[in-house]
């Protein structure tokens, strides 16, 4: 399996500062409620309500300017866990 690549905070910051600079209403771009006829699929809803949910947060975050230092914080975890596995790797050769 590929290693899985993180996302990088600072493209996440970037998205969300897009939205808010352009003025973008992603309300707006969904059809009127109730011009869709087709019978609501449950699991599309919770997804639907969990991916709102997770935009919400991350538009508070980004807000509320706490997003820098949580970042900074993030890749300082990420470098140090980076330099355990090395250095576990190392011992294992």
């Amino acid at each position: 399996m590929a290693p899985q690549k993180n996302l990088s905070l600072s493209s996440a910051k970037s998205d969300v500062e897009n939205l808010k600079t352009r003025n973008i209403d992603l309300a707006g771009l969904l059809p009127p409620l109730g011009q869709n006829d087709a019978p609501v699929d449950d699991d599309s809803l919770v997804r639907s309500r969990d991916f709102a949910q997770s935009a919400r947060i991350a538009l508070q975050t980004a807000s509320s300017g706490d997003i820098d230092d949580t970042g900074a914080r993030v890749e300082s975890i990420r470098d140090s866990l980076d330099a355990v596995i090395q250095d576990l790797d190392s011992k294992r050769s």
